[in-house]
């Protein structure tokens, strides 16, 4: 099942974890956990527990309680939704400290809604399907569906990687054999080397058919204009942003002082959220294996990798599709990168994908790691 809109997401939530209150009141040993923090303790009982979250989910958003600082727990300066759930991971043991998460909520990029993506416990994982720490969260997930692409069924076939990071220190790039330039290497080989918990291929930036700017975790390589090919541009405040060909100045993006700089495309979603609209040509209407990152905010990313080229497994998308299927999944911004035999995903621990052999190596991968 696709994302739904936030909005039901935030509503779902609150719904699920009033519930969710009201049935740990009635569990003393879940009632609440020693009010050894600076906050959480609403009705000043000595524990900061299941208790007070249903306080703070009664009077949510309320403009005297939001001037509460034992109530907003996670010192934000808004006491809402969010501070009843993380007391109610709090009282079943979920986080060891409210100060320590606190702490890391506000320094870290994504929203503070998102804090239950993490594990604050110790490592979460499974080979090839999740990770979970205190700073890095990647769920891969395989989708199969039938989609009529001009008149006809396509089965298409697709790995979506949803990834939330604290810090953007965790969301790297490598150049094949640590060069600029350097010797080709496969996408799986390049993600071993580098401890990648998920890696995909780039834009292949060293392509005899490619030039424009490449800027990789903050050093500049070339800064070549490129008038044909739309940018994405990755900053270190964890915004993902699209740029069409022709509307940008390379002057205005290299003052930025972007982390991360791809030169490929096309961009997916426009400015109003739609697909962007592509021209009746015969390349951008097939469906090929594809490499694509998405983004709906600051911290939170997807990689996406759709393998084709066999029609019994899967075609491909087409850049209609793709855009369409990242807008379905929630994302603001998505992006094209390198497809075809380059299109891979891969984990430190193998393939997640199943490419077209022979594999073409590659000049680059985008990657998650620890910070």
């Amino acid at each position: 099942m696709l994302c739904n809109s936030k909005t039901t997401v935030f509503i779902r939530r609150n719904v699920f974890f009033a519930i969710a209150v009201l049935l740990l009141l009635c569990i003393p040993e879940y009632s609440g956990a020693l009010a050894d923090d600076n906050g959480g303790d609403v009705n000043s009982d000595g524990q900061s527990g299941a208790a007070d979250a249903a306080i703070i989910l009664r009077l949510a958003n309320d403009a005297n309680t939001s001037k509460n600082a034992v109530a907003d727990v996670t010192q934000s300066g808004t006491v809402d939704g969010t501070d009843a759930r993380v007391l109610l991971h709090y009282a079943t043991g979920q986080i060891p400290s409210l100060d320590s998460l606190a702490e890391k909520l506000q320094n870290g990029l994504c929203d503070e809604s998102l804090f239950d993506q993490f594990s604050y416990t110790g490592v979460e994982e499974s080979t090839g399907e999740y990770y979970r720490s205190n700073s890095v969260s990647i769920t891969i997930t395989q989708y199969q569906f039938q989609k009529q692409v001009n008149e006809h069924n396509r089965l298409i076939t697709c790995y979506v990687a949803d990834i939330y990071i604290q810090s953007i220190d965790s969301f790297r790039t490598a150049l094949s054999s640590g060069a600029y330039r350097g010797k080709y290497q496969l996408v799986l080989d390049m993600a071993i080397e580098h401890n990648a918990f998920v890696a995909i291929s780039g834009d292949f930036y060293n392509s005899s058919l490619h030039s424009g700017p490449v800027c990789r975790n903050g050093v500049w390589y070339r800064q070549e204009e490129n008038d044909e090919f739309d940018l994405c541009v990755l900053g270190y405040d964890g915004v993902l942003s699209t740029y069409l060909a022709g509307t940008y100045e390379l002057d205005d993006i290299v003052a930025q002082n972007p982390y991360q700089v791809w030169c490929f495309g096309p961009a997916l979603i426009s400015e109003d959220g739609l697909p962007e609209s592509y021209n009746s040509t015969s390349a951008l209407k097939r469906e090929h294996p594809r490499s694509a990152i998405g983004s709906d905010g600051p911290g939170h990313y997807v990689f996406l990798l759709a393998d084709g080229r066999r029609p019994t497994y899967s075609s491909g998308f087409n850049f209609e599709g793709l855009s369409e299927f990242f807008l379905a999944l929630g994302c603001t911004a998505a992006y094209n990168l390198d497809g075809g035999r380059t299109a891979v995903m891969a984990t430190q621990d193998g393939l997640v994908s199943i490419p077209i052999e022979p594999q073409r190596p590659v000049s680059d991968i985008l990657y998650i790691a620890a910070p």
